[in-house]
């Protein structure tokens, strides 16, 4: 019922029109309910789970209050953050006092973060003159993906396996956002309406993923390992589709309509060479892992990247005849075709080892929650 009369006199122009007067009105409630919920625990020996359906009932009161707030007196980058730092606040309250009402909240106050934080990506990719680009990207993107990883850990810590997954792939998927939209300001100069996207700068998101891919594949034995192979393994799908698209495009004429004078980067071969590089450092680590099929295809990736980029050069250049130049692209093709089959390029451990290990100890992880 408060929650319906702050609403309507809020909607209705009566009383609470204003829109930070109504937000005060609903963190007003917000804190009310809390304070009822912290007064019903302690009256009980057994606290909180003698409360029951009136934990929920309350949970949800303050929870639609305090959101309420949040939309009424927060553009999209700060919600985006007051939501992660509400998200953050259930999942340490979950490791203190365990119940599943504050997990539950913890996930939605996630999802809405997620959603404000693309919200705030939609302002910065449209130039939003109200609001800088640092703000934008530092607020709306990392603020947010830095708090919902902080709080993935204490729901590890609290042994609560959907909430950690949940919040370490909006936390992975924010992190790589930001990373992305630095790269895109940085190429871009702030125009990023304007701007088109270059080869180089293409290759620079693809780096991105694969870094980041590299980075979670690492750590996947802390934490939610099911979710954060999961996310390893797209980032590396979606980086290698990327680099074969953006290669194929050379076949065509997309790549030099599409190059600008004012990038700070234009040499194109890097387009090919740093994603390559990043491809070698995936093959060292997956080899180390004894997993085959992922090692053949990054090394296999690694080596056509260099090869295009030494063909690339050649054919830039244009010191060399142009059957030199051609001869130069093909012998490197196809010593990347050839390598492929060398001795050594596989490890010699185990097949599915690494994979056989994640799999036991996510299921010892879960038979112990």
């Amino acid at each position: 019922a408060p929650l319906l009369a702050i609403g309507a006199l809020h909607f209705a122009g009566h009383g609470l029109a204003d829109r930070y007067a109504a937000a005060g009105a609903f963190a007003v409630l917000a804190a009310m309910l809390c304070g009822l919920i912290a007064l019903a625990a302690l009256r009980r020996p057994t606290g909180l789970a003698a409360l029951r359906v009136t934990l929920w009932v309350l949970t949800i009161g303050a929870f639609t209050a305090i959101s309420s707030a949040i939309m009424l007196a927060l553009p999209a980058p700060l919600a985006a953050t007051a939501f992660a730092a509400l998200a953050l606040a259930l999942c340490m309250l979950n490791l203190r006092l365990p119940d599943s009402a504050w997990r539950t909240f913890a996930c939605v106050a996630a999802v809405c973060a997620a959603a404000l934080a693309f919200e705030s990506t939609q302002w910065l990719l449209a130039e939003n003159a109200a609001w800088p680009a640092w703000a934008l990207l530092g607020f709306g993107l990392a603020a947010p993906a830095a708090q919902l990883a902080l709080g993935a850990a204490f729901a590890n810590r609290a042994q609560a396996p959907v909430t950690t997954g949940l919040s370490e792939l909006i936390a992975f998927v924010l992190g790589v956002c930001a990373a992305n939209m630095l790269v895109r300001l940085y190429f871009s100069a702030g125009a990023t309406v304007f701007a088109p996207i270059g080869f180089v700068e293409a290759g620079a998101h693809i780096v991105v993923w694969l870094a980041a891919a590299l980075l979670i594949a690492s750590r996947s034995r802390r934490g939610s390992t099911q979710a954060r192979m999961g996310a390893a393994s797209l980032l590396g799908v979606m980086a290698l589709g990327a680099a074969l698209f953006s290669g194929a495009l050379w076949l065509t004429p997309y790549w030099s309509a599409h190059e600008t004078a004012e990038a700070p980067l234009q040499h194109a071969p890097l387009g090919f060479l740093a994603p390559a590089i990043l491809f070698f450092a995936h093959w060292v680590f997956w080899r180390a892992r004894g997993s085959e099929v992922r090692t053949r295809i990054v090394f296999a990736a690694a080596a056509a990247g260099l090869a295009a980029f030494v063909a690339l050069e050649v054919l830039r250049e244009g010191a060399l005849p142009d059957w030199a130049s051609a001869l130069i692209a093909a012998i490197a093709f196809a010593l990347a075709i050839i390598i492929n089959f060398a001795p050594g390029v596989v490890g010699h451990g185990p097949r599915g080892l690494y994979g056989e290990k994640n799999l036991h100890r996510e299921r010892r992880r879960q038979h112990r929650a």
